[in-house]
């Protein structure tokens, strides 16, 4: 592994939440998704991540009632990739994510479009864990929490960053353009880079859950159920907002919802989980769903990725009061 070094975390204090749209933030249009058994008893999406061509990957239940892996190319319709999840995508239209059998897979599609599943060989993280626990970027490697260990995997070499020691690594890991990988554990967050392994400070029970190419990490916290943060002067710090922080992108723009509990076993989506949206240029958080103008019913409980091109993906209620997978794009200013 060859990894740049440096990195640079992002120091967020004494946030609130916002229920009014501010002028500092992009409006924008939604899309509903959809999903694989649409008007059927599994009528059912939950979208994962968005890269900068629009392309998204998620999962919608299927006819037969199981979770289906699906990819969504920029405009398109889902297309179905058998069971499994699919929760992350990179602007190479490659995909990771979980499939029926025990192991990762990389999906891509061939020549003609048809998509190709590659058995990674790394057995996945055991249940009850969402999903979100692997990851890929535009250089097409691949980290992520396995059921050994954290594991750094390019051109089909995989190596193990670290392997449990007494205790379980957390789910999700953050991995940049940069090859620089970052995971936790009960008791601390380390960061690997072409140096070595750093550790960062005591993270117990917090995740930083994602990191841009600027070297900016958001995050969760399971000991306080709201978002987390790291630096290397104040160590984490959880601003009250009552909701996690999933992805950031390289503008700083961070987008969340919900809690920890988000990502473990259950796909509920409680009445208190709401979809919001950070600016790191204003300090503040606004509720994602007073940025659509005339929204038309929608209840958006959780965001979990932002492209550099701003447009955000997540799970919400529909006007129809389906869960759905939505897309948002930014309104350009007239």
């Amino acid at each position: 592994m060859k990894y740049p070094s440096n990195l640079s975390l992002l120091v967020l204090l004494s946030l609130t939440v916002s229920g009014v749209a501010s002028a500092a933030f992009d409006q924008y249009t939604i899309i509903d998704l959809g999903s694989l058994d649409p008007g059927g008893v599994n009528d059912y999406s939950y979208a994962f991540d968005i890269n900068d061509r629009g392309d998204i990957v998620g999962f919608s239940k299927g006819a037969d009632g199981l979770d289906h892996a699906f990819a969504r190319m920029r405009g398109q319709t889902l297309s179905d990739l058998g069971q499994g999840r699919a929760t992350s995508i990179n602007n190479r239209r490659q995909l990771v994510g979980r499939g029926a059998g025990p192991n990762y897979l990389l999906w891509k599609q061939d020549a003609a479009g048809n998509w190709e599943a590659l058995d990674l060989n790394i057995p996945v993280i055991p249940a009850p864990f969402l999903g979100q626990t692997i990851k890929i970027n535009d250089r097409g490697n691949i980290a992520g929490a396995g059921e050994i260990g954290i594991f750094y995997w390019s051109n089909g070499q995989i190596e193990y960053i670290a392997t449990n020691a007494g205790c379980f690594p957390l789910t999700v890991v953050g991995l940049n353009n940069r090859d620089e990988v970052l995971y936790g554990d009960s008791m601390s967050m380390y960061l690997v880079t072409n140096t070595g392994e750093s550790v960062l400070g005591d993270g117990r029970f917090a995740e930083l859950t994602a990191m841009n190419d600027e070297g900016e990490a958001v995050g969760l916290s399971a000991f306080a159920s709201a978002s987390s943060y790291f630096s290397t002067e104040t160590g984490f710090t959880n601003p009250q907002t009552n909701q996690s922080f999933k992805d950031i992108n390289n503008a700083g723009i961070a987008v969340g919802g919900g809690n920890y509990g988000s990502y473990v076993a259950s796909f509920a989506l409680a009445s208190t989980f709401r979809a919001v949206i950070y600016s790191k240029a204003e300090n503040s958080v606004v509720y994602l769903d007073t940025l659509i103008p005339n929204n038309p019913g929608w209840s958006l409980r959780i965001a979990n990725g932002i492209s550099d091109a701003g447009q955000i993906v997540g799970v919400g209620i529909n006007p129809a009061g389906k869960t759905h997978a939505f897309l948002l794009t930014p309104v350009s200013p007239p």
